[in-house]
C-alpha cells in the first residue's frame, strides 16, 4: 500500500487524523455520500474535502479525467497546486496522513 488510501473509517476518525497537521496534509477516503473517492486534505488549517471524479476508466479532480490511477492523480498534485483546480486551495499534496513515516 502505497499509504494514501484509508479504506475504513468514519468522519470523525479522519477529522482525529488531519487535526493540527500541517497544510498539504491529505488522505484519500471512499465517500460517503457517492460512488467512488473523496481528497481530504488541510488548508490553511482547514480540512477541505474535494470529490475525485472517475470517469471512462480515469480519476480527476476536474473534466477532463487524466489519470489512469489514483496513485497518478496524487503525483501530479504533489508537483502543482491544487490551485489550478480551485483557486481556494492553494497547497499540494505534501503529507500522505497515513504514511508510516507521518504518523
Amino acid at each position: 500500500s502505497s499509504g494514501i488510501n484509508a479504506e475504513y473509517g468514519d468522519r470523525e476518525q479522519y477529522k482525529r487524523v488531519l487535526q493540527n497537521k500541517p497544510d498539504g496534509t491529505f488522505l484519500i477516503r471512499k465517500s460517503f455520500h457517492n460512488p467512488g473517492y473523496t481528497l481530504d486534505i488541510v488548508v490553511n488549517q482547514v480540512i477541505r474535502k474535494v470529490s475525485i471524479r472517475h470517469e471512462n476508466g480515469r480519476f480527476g479532480l476536474v473534466e477532463p479525467t487524466a489519470y489512469y490511477t489514483i496513485t497518478q492523480l496524487v503525483e501530479h498534485y504533489r508537483r502543482t497546486s491544487l490551485r489550478e483546480h480551485n483557486p481556494e486551495l492553494d497547497t499540494y499534496l505534501k503529507y500522505p496522513a497515513f504514511h508510516p513515516s507521518f504518523q
